[in-house]
């Protein structure tokens, strides 16, 4: 019933981001349109300095890239006219908005300003107009691709939580937790982006006096909250369930690890650290670095960057070493591998060397801020590339203290499906000292286990093996080594 309620919430979580993407695009698509038949050039970008829109062609921002487009609450000396210098009074045909009007754009005879002609009437959108509208065209244009990034990671937390409840996997379902928790938070910022964005839109374009005048987004934003609502309130019930589990589950586990000695218990919680670290980075390093590489081939970025190759470089080195190095780290620490765990924390410092370069870019540094989601996945795989890096370290102080072996006994013992005796826990009882239970154990279990560990590093029970016992079962008695 669980997993059927969890799968229902990702389906329904993916289907309103596909909702989301639809509704972008439409939207984009009309903007796009305009600005196209405007002859705007590509490289130029729009951005808000204080409560006045600039627009630029080149990074670093400096007088002779940028010029002033529009004030907000400054009212225009000049409104849109017609050909007869008449306000035209089309505007309050168009200002009830654009959907279910057909209409076709052509240029206008004034450069860089555009006709639009509609069943509603016609409308001359002025140069500063469309320079106007490059903003909200380059934010739909992101909206568009968080979308998409948020599509992709449902499928992968699809898969995570499958694995976490076939498997009862502590690791998985923190990966699990810690994209859960990216998205909440998520889905509770994009609904004040919203309200907030339809004020700015509606101050910079909709308004009387504006230079265009004209609600080029009658619906959007009520559309858009209509979605974005129920999205939290999946991700916040998802995030529940999820942390529900991972109690149970880790319970689970603690109860039939309660026999082992405190210390391995205690590295064991790193290994398991270590494994939900790479777990979440198998997605959030790729979607960031992808997410990097659209705005550098698909935007005007494109135009003004000048170490594109540079930039290139790095993203194939993080898309080529990304899954060797989670494969290298897992089986590190796993079988206590120490010059793959060298290698693994080297390869850390790569990326983080790597990451530290692209920072020093204008270009880079540029879209961080002006695009929040980018910034919240770079963040996010930054520290858990950091995190892996410290885990990795204090797992390797680690090695050799017993946890391989206690992990292959595990292993051995659930393949077998072995099921451990019933312990009773008190807290006044040093569970390395007191007495052990005697239970069964399969014979060719023991013979497959690792057991050549120094005493100093953690008791072993005396194994008395008759080879000839019924089903070949061995008894282990509660004398120790």
């Amino acid at each position: 019933m669980l997993g059927r309620s969890l799968k229902w919430k990702l389906e329904a979580l993916g289907t309103i981001q596909s909702l989301l993407f639809s509704v972008d695009s439409q939207y984009n698509g009309l903007l796009k349109n305009i600005v196209t038949v405007a002859n705007i050039p590509p490289k130029n970008h729009t951005f808000f300095a204080g409560s006045t829109l600039r627009m630029c062609n080149y990074l670093p921002h400096n007088d002779g890239s940028c010029s002033d487009v529009f004030t907000i609450n400054q009212p225009l000396l000049a409104m849109i006219i017609d050909s007869d210098q008449n306000v035209t009074e089309n505007n309050r045909v168009w200002r009830t908005g654009l959907e279910g009007t057909g209409f076709f754009l052509k240029p206008s005879n004034d450069p860089n300003s555009v006709d639009m002609e509609g069943e509603s009437g016609n409308i001359t959108l002025s140069k500063t107009c469309v320079q106007t509208l490059i903003l909200p065209f380059q934010d739909l244009s992101n909206f568009r691709r968080e979308s998409l990034a948020f599509v992709f990671l449902q499928f992968w937390l699809f898969g995570i939580s499958v694995l976490a409840m076939i498997q009862d996997s502590v690791p998985h379902l923190l990966a699990g937790i810690g994209a859960r928790i990216l998205l909440t938070a998520w889905s509770a910022y994009v609904i004040w982006r919203t309200r907030h964005l339809s004020s700015v839109y509606e101050a910079l374009l909709g308004d009387p006096g504006t230079p265009c005048s004209v609600d080029f987004f009658p619906t959007y934003f009520s559309t858009r909250s209509s979605l974005e609502i129920p999205d939290l309130v999946l991700n916040f019930s998802a995030l529940t369930i999820m942390i529900w589990t991972l109690l149970r589950v880790y319970a689970v586990q603690s109860y039939k690890c309660v026999g082992a000695p405190a210390h391995i218990l205690r590295i064991r919680k790193f290994f398991m650290a270590i494994q939900a670290c790479l777990q979440l980075e198998v997605y959030i390093l790729p979607a960031g670095m992808g997410l990097w590489i659209d705005q550098l081939f698909n935007t005007y970025i494109r135009y003004i960057s000048e170490h594109t190759i540079l930039y290139e470089g790095i993203f194939i080195f993080h898309t080529v070493m990304v899954v060797p190095w989670i494969v290298l780290g897992w089986y590190a620490v796993r079988y206590e591998r120490k010059k793959w765990m060298f290698s693994f924390i080297f390869v850390g410092f790569l990326f983080l060397l790597a990451e530290s370069l692209v920072f020093d870019s204008q270009v880079y540094r540029w879209t961080f801020i002006m695009w929040a989601n980018f910034a919240c996945f770079t963040v996010a795989y930054m520290i858990v590339i950091i995190a892996c890096v410290i885990l990795g370290i204090v797992c390797l102080r680690n090695f050799d203290q017993g946890l391989a072996q206690y992990l292959h006994a595990e292993s051995a013992l659930a393949s077998s499906n072995f099921a451990p005796e019933v312990f009773q826990h008190r807290e006044d009882v040093d569970m390395e000292k007191a007495p052990l239970p005697e239970f069964p154990i399969p014979l060719h279990v023991l013979k497959g286990a690792e057991l050549d560990r120094p005493p100093s590093t953690y008791y072993l029970p005396t194994l008395h093996a008759d080879d000839t016992s019924p089903g070949g079962v061995v008894v282990v008695k509660k004398d120790r080594w």
